[in-house]
């Protein structure tokens, strides 16, 4: 029989396939756990790459998000609401009250980051309020307090005032100083004048003002009780002091500050330098208050005021009246214009003189609220001319007996 070529190959071929299928089982057989891990190996290794890439795309998305929403989670909250302690007060005469408020954030948990509020009231010739929330009682009357947020997010609440008419005082002594000098310038430099008082009596009047529960007052609260009626104690004392001399910042003040008292001193513009001279209690030259000294007692200790007493008007003219009785209208508002950038508020007349022309300035200028007149023997009264307030005159040549019967006198 014949057998062909092509026979033979494809025998040979299927033969080879064989052997090698046998000897793939009997090694199969023979080590069963190596291609076990093998396999596994193989699969764990597909299924490890293919993980590894689903977490980190898992990561890398976290990740994106985290930042997202660090970007757009905020890390203060704004004012969502402002709630106040009361809705209701009521105060009697100058009595004080306290409002607190709380500041409620958009974002609970969150922290405000400007907590600032700003206080008001909607009239404050009825009660006047602090930066702390405190209110203090003027007229009677219904005031509104307002609480606002620095993103305008407010809270309101109502305060009634009641004054009593029979606490109000109803008469208030001025009292005008000029030179408050030490007791070593006043024996040997001012002896003979009655403008000038020493520090040991000055002291021992302020003294006795603090221990028989008198309250000195500013010259807009002054002006307040006159104009509308606003309460102040039935012993209350404005004291002035004229001419703007040195002594008023160098004597005079630390008295004042020690007893924790108000005053008002009424400057000469022309004579305010800018700075204030040491105090030289043999000097025989006039020394005035410099402008270094007054900045820092309006900041420090704004009890002490410091009003006009005209920019140049304080000399006599050839009839020994004061000039004002003789100056234009043109001339007497060059003055007051010299003086408008000092944001004087009162004036205080030089030797207690003024004249239409005067008046007529004051009108036009706006910013004078209230004028003083001089040597004068009666107090003020809710009637008296406004810009003619009464002053009395305190003498360096009297004792304290004569101070005490001047107060007394407004009782």
């Amino acid at each position: 029989m014949m057998v062909s070529a092509q026979s033979v190959q494809r025998a040979a071929f299927f033969a080879v396939l064989l052997v090698t299928a046998l000897v793939v089982g009997a090694f199969c057989a023979a080590h069963p756990q190596s291609a076990s891990a093998q396999d596994d190996s193989t699969l764990k290794a597909g299924t490890v790459d293919s993980g590894e890439q689903a977490t980190t795309g898992k990561t890398t998305t976290a990740t994106k998000a985290t930042k997202t929403t660090k970007a757009t989670t905020p890390k203060y909250a704004k004012v969502k609401r402002v709630k106040l302690n009361a809705k209701t007060k009521r105060i009697y005469n100058d009595g004080k009250v306290k409002f607190r408020a709380k500041l409620i954030p958009t974002i609970k948990g969150k922290p405000i980051k400007n907590k600032k509020i700003r206080w008001r009231v909607s009239n404050s010739k009825i009660a006047s309020i602090t930066e702390n929330g405190v209110v203090q009682g003027r007229r009677s009357g219904v005031v509104k307090v307002i609480a606002q947020a620095s993103n305008g997010k407010k809270a309101t609440a109502k305060v009634r005032v009641i004054v009593d008419p029979n606490m109000v005082a109803q008469k208030i002594p001025v009292l005008t100083y000029h030179r408050i000098c030490s007791d070593v310038a006043k024996r040997y430099r001012y002896n003979n004048t009655n403008l000038a008082i020493s520090a040991s009596l000055f002291e021992a009047q302020m003294r006795w003002l603090v221990a028989n529960g008198y309250h000195t007052v500013s010259t807009s609260e002054f002006r307040d009780w006159r104009v509308f009626g606003t309460f102040l104690p039935k012993k209350s004392v404005l004291i002035t002091i004229d001419d703007g001399f040195y002594e008023t910042y160098r004597v005079a003040y630390p008295i004042l500050k020690k007893y924790n008292l108000k005053a008002c001193s009424f400057v000469i513009g022309s004579k305010v330098g800018e700075k204030t001279p040491k105090y030289d209690p043999w000097s025989w030259s006039d020394h005035y208050v410099g402008w270094n000294a007054i900045r820092k007692v309006r900041k420090k200790y704004p009890n002490l005021e410091f009003q006009s007493h005209t920019w140049n008007m304080h000399h006599r003219n050839g009839s020994g009246n004061g000039v004002v009785t003789s100056w234009s209208r043109w001339a007497i508002d060059q003055d007051f214009d010299r003086n408008e950038a000092f944001g004087f508020t009162a004036i205080a007349y030089p030797f207690g003189h003024y004249s239409q022309n005067l008046l007529e300035s004051i009108a036009a200028h706006k910013s004078i609220k209230i004028g003083f007149g001089y040597m004068m023997s009666w107090p003020a009264t809710r009637t008296s001319p406004l810009y003619n307030i009464p002053r009395f005159k305190v003498f360096g040549d009297r004792g304290l007996g004569d101070f005490i019967n001047i107060v007394r006198t407004a009782r």
